[in-house]
């Protein structure tokens, strides 16, 4: 039979009861706790008591925040449930309550976020992504033929020494052709509506200059006057606008007074 130490068997020692036991002194003086206590003492969040804390404890002992911090690797690329269609919560009412009544509700769910909020705070990341997908970064052009393509012809292009100008008509695209160009190393400007004008001059005249910078990509409707990128001599149509017209114009913002080279237009048959 194996034969246990005094200090053992107390700090294994799980004693009844929902609050740890004080501490004591035994009879050689020293102060002990039980197993129990020991644990439930070491999540306590008082600094200052570093006589009876356990750092070995407090180091395997996490909350649900330092746990949370701990799997954020985890859970951002394994949580992957989520439910095809999601419907708002039965509620039950009474179409003209006592003013008395709907006050009372006002109060308690008010008081009830607030007293809940504090402890379900940690799963509101995991919440979040069992709603919501995003897809990886790493296969942002493995989900679109039309982007593996100009990732092809982006990587010919750049070895001819070529400079392209990117023309799409909307500009939530020219966001996904940002991460897409900064995921393959390529120097670029942007340049939409919202770009001010003075702006704009500047963004036209370091794009001119500076051949470092591979890529202009640019919204079909960021207006065509004053646009002179002679700098560049492809054009390429991520997506054609519904009029005509701003294609033909937009084509032209390369093909100017100035323009030394051929120019070579891509579009994407539909």
């Amino acid at each position: 039979m194996p034969v246990y130490g005094h200090e053992v068997l107390d700090f294994l020692t799980f004693l009844p009861g929902p609050h740890p036991s004080p501490a004591v002194l035994d009879v050689k003086g020293e102060w002990s706790r039980s197993g129990h206590s020991s644990c439930l003492y070491a999540q306590q969040q008082d600094k200052q008591d570093y006589w009876f804390q356990s750092p070995a404890l407090r180091e395997a002992i996490h909350n649900p925040g330092k746990r949370v911090e701990l799997l954020s690797d985890v859970i951002d690329r394994f949580v992957f449930a989520i439910p095809p269609v999601e419907a708002p919560v039965i509620s039950m009412h009474c179409c003209h309550p006592p003013p008395s009544l709907s006050h009372k509700q006002a109060v308690f769910s008010s008081t009830l976020s607030a007293l809940v909020a504090p402890l379900t705070r940690s799963l509101h990341r995991i919440h979040c992504n069992m709603r919501t997908q995003f897809p990886d970064l790493r296969l942002i052009q493995y989900d679109c033929g039309k982007l593996q393509t100009l990732h092809t012809l982006l990587r010919k292009l750049k070895s001819g020494g070529h400079r392209v100008l990117i023309f799409t008509q909307m500009t939530r695209m020219l966001d996904v052709l940002e991460q897409f160009l900064n995921y393959h190393g390529h120097i670029y400007l942007r340049l939409d509506g919202s770009t001010r004008v003075e702006q704009r001059q500047a963004l036209m005249e370091r794009f001119n200059a500076d051949r470092r910078i591979f890529c202009f990509i640019l919204s079909t409707r960021s207006g065509g006057v004053g646009v002179n990128l002679t700098g560049a001599d492809t054009v390429v149509f991520y997506d054609s606008d519904w009029n005509p017209t701003m294609d033909a114009q937009a084509q032209d913002r390369c093909h100017r007074i100035g323009q030394t080279r051929d120019v070579h237009i891509y579009r994407w048959s539909i």
